[in-house]
């Protein structure tokens, strides 16, 4: 389930380098306009805080200026996903709500325009995949739990398995043997993203083949790690 929005401002914002935690909290202020979404709001991020969360999200910024790790623009597009109808309904509706809220807390005026995103239907056990926002990939092999690995790391493809498999476990309640996944990447550009002083991530186009399910679950709530705060989400090529 899939929807984005516009963000289309009348003059040109600067975009802070570190962005995305900006909509995240956007994200949270639209759960907290029901009581139902509060009780959400409460569970995901206080109650059970790292808890593994169902959903992604992506910015596309529409520039063609970079100063000083900060973008020039006045049109923002902002695409979210999850896999949970209520959650969906719950932060459309919260949003709807906040007609006049901006994300970036400029003193610019803007307008939104909130539009459906057509779900593509996957049947086969093999996906052609495109990140939207780059993929984080941890060192879990190695019980590594901070730092990230590039698409050119030995280990990289290992280690994106391990992620699989806990989003299995953790979702459908199911285990995937390492051996029952392929992965090729086809393209891949290594890209440094502004958390914790920067991080690598990896934007990649890649052949995921996998139980229908999992790829089902990619494709809602995104891949690797850090997938709530606005990395990891991936459209289908074919």
């Amino acid at each position: 389930m899939r929807f984005g929005i516009n963000f289309l401002y009348s003059d040109e914002v600067f975009i802070p380098a570190q962005y995305r935690k900006f909509f995240l909290a956007f994200i949270k202020e639209a759960l907290k306009h029901t009581e139902e979404g509060k009780r959400l709001y409460d569970y995901y991020f206080n109650e059970r805080k790292n808890l593994s969360k169902p959903f992604t999200f992506s910015i596309h910024i529409n520039s063609k200026q970079k100063i000083t790790n900060r973008f020039l623009t006045n049109n923002i597009k902002f695409y979210f996903s999850t896999n949970n109808l209520i959650l969906t309904t719950l932060i459309y509706n919260g949003i709807k709500k906040l007609e006049k809220y901006d994300p970036l807390h400029t003193n610019i005026k803007f307008i939104t325009d909130i539009f459906p995103i057509y779900q593509k239907k996957i049947k086969l056990n093999k996906v052609m995949f495109k990140s939207l926002s780059p993929i984080l990939v941890r060192d879990i092999k190695n019980k590594k739990g901070k730092g990230y690995l590039t698409f050119d790391h030995e280990d990289f493809i290992q280690n994106l398995k391990y992620n699989l498999n806990n989003l299995s476990k953790n979702f459908l309640d199911k285990e995937i043997m390492i051996k029952d996944m392929d992965i090729q990447i086809f393209e891949a550009k290594r890209v440094i993203v502004p958390t914790y002083g920067g991080e690598i991530g990896n934007n990649l186009i890649f052949q995921l083949k996998a139980p229908n399910k999992l790829l089902e679950l990619v494709y809602d709530i995104g891949i690797g790690a850090k997938r709530s705060q606005g990395y990891g989400m991936v459209e289908v090529l074919r």
